[in-house]
């Protein structure tokens, strides 16, 4: 695609998620905030559009780079995605991240008090998307799946709107969940004195941010546009 300064982060993130780690490196939300234009995003941050687009196109053209288009898949794909690799890794990974953050926290909790913090905030996200991805997979999801089967009642079809704007409520709080992790942990960096437990509590963590990241930008700018549109909302 020919990126212009009026191309949205997300159509650009949504076309190869590789791209998602120069807006990284740039502390650009592609995430939450995809809908920005990437002109208005580097006037913002003080950045150069001619090197970002630079780094885009040098990335997306490294033999390296596996590109997932999810824009050219059916809704019903794209759930089964998100159910099947990111909820199922939520739930798997929840358990062992709490236990890792508690552990290091109550060791090194005394010479670093911001881990006090990491543990309480990933307690209070990992209590929230407990039942926000249960109401996605019982009610939003089974809705949309009928949607695109063209099975699905006036009325279920009434609630969709509704719903949508609630969960992307919900992620921009964990968007903001985790941009309050990476100041406090200075982007996940262990301190000299921390022990293996300690990276490797940050490393789950860290991957475990970066898999939300991508969970949230396929609900936000590719599964929810695409259902809207076909409602005609």
């Amino acid at each position: 695609m020919s990126i212009t300064k009026d191309t949205t982060i997300a159509d650009i993130v949504s076309k190869d998620y590789k791209t998602s780690e120069v807006f990284s490196k740039y502390k650009i939300d592609f995430c939450c905030h995809g809908h920005i234009p990437l002109g208005k995003a580097c006037l913002d941050n003080n950045i150069s559009f001619e090197n970002i687009v630079k780094e885009i196109d040098d990335l997306k053209n490294l033999p390296s780079s596996n590109s997932l288009d999810l824009t050219t898949w059916p809704l019903s794909l794209i759930i089964d995605f998100v159910e099947k690799k990111h909820h199922s890794y939520i739930d798997d990974m929840t358990p062992h991240i709490l236990m890792y953050l508690e552990k290091i926290a109550k060791v090194h909790g005394e010479n670093h008090k911001e881990l006090l913090e990491v543990f309480e905030i990933f307690k209070k996200s990992s209590i929230a998307l407990n039942p926000h991805m249960r109401e996605e997979e019982n009610k939003l999801f089974p809705i949309i799946k009928a949607i695109e089967a063209k099975t699905a009642s006036k009325e279920d079809i009434l609630l969709v709107p509704s719903l949508i704007k609630q969960k992307v409520k919900e992620h921009d709080i964990e968007g903001e969940n985790y941009r309050r992790l990476l100041e406090i942990t200075n982007h996940y960096e262990v301190p000299a004195d921390g022990c293996n437990t300690y990276k490797v509590a940050y490393d789950m963590l860290h991957e475990f941010h970066e898999d939300l990241l991508f969970h949230i930008h396929i609900e936000n700018n590719i599964l929810f546009p695409k259902v809207l549109k076909m409602i005609g909302e």
